[in-house]
């Protein structure tokens, strides 16, 4: 994309944060219907992907984890 989104920002509001990662979860969706594929959990990293990570989850319907550096290593 040519847009940039500051996370903290989009996320202050939750309503906001809810219709962009329900756009982003339609967009996933047809992605793997198209490939015939499907997805097992959420993977996300902590902290600025941790709220994205937990509502991507929430709006497909499939559990959700953050992960974080140790030693610059996830």
């Amino acid at each position: 994309s040519n847009t940039y989104l500051q996370c903290a920002r989009v996320l202050m509001d939750a309503k906001r944060a809810d219709r962009l990662c329900s756009a982003l979860a339609a967009l996933v969706n047809t992605h793997l219907k198209q490939a015939g594929q499907g997805l097992d959990i959420i993977v996300a990293p902590a902290m600025g992907g941790v709220v994205v990570g937990y509502e991507m989850g929430r709006q497909l319907g499939i559990p959700a984890m953050f992960c974080e550096r140790v030693d610059s290593t996830f």
